[in-house]
């Protein structure tokens, strides 16, 4: 470092966040600005393809709104209880059929632990139950436990 040159670097913020250090020397800011003119963007070349874009045919047009229609339905929940969380979020998914879902975890031992291999753990309650109705604002969860204890 050459001294009396500004590098920006003794402006930084150093926190500690779990075992690891996190520093921002200012280019926290300059990410934000370029997302934000990214996403700027983004959103102007979609707004021009749409506003180009031409329906090729009339039928064209049913089939979009027959996707729509279907995705507001929802999907039935399938019963995962007992199943390994591997095999009760590929469940989903395929209940889902590619629509957007988001599966929340609980421990139900009351101890935070992130579930980072599905297949440690074993789903104790689902919400929604089995056979009900899921849409895309629907709040889909499970507790779970590790595979070798018993549900309560």
């Amino acid at each position: 470092m050459v001294p009396g040159r500004d590098t920006g670097y003794d402006r930084c913020t150093c926190r500690r966040w779990g075992r690891r250090r996190r520093c921002d020397c200012g280019g926290a800011r300059a990410m934000r600005i370029v997302k934000a003119c990214a996403g700027a963007a983004v959103a102007a070349l979609m707004v021009s393809a749409v506003a180009h874009a031409q329906p090729e045919d009339a039928e064209s047009d049913d089939v979009v709104s027959e996707d729509v229609v279907s995705e507001d339905a929802g999907w039935e929940m399938p019963d995962i209880k007992e199943m390994n969380l591997q095999d009760a979020d590929d469940a989903l998914k395929e209940a889902a059929a590619g629509a957007e879902f988001e599966l929340n975890t609980e421990n139900i031992n009351g101890v935070h632990q992130d579930q980072v291999v599905y297949e440690f753990w074993k789903v104790c309650w689902q919400a929604p139950e089995a056979g009900e109705m899921v849409t895309p604002d629907s709040w889909v969860g499970v507790g779970v436990t590790r595979y070798n204890i018993d549900c309560w």
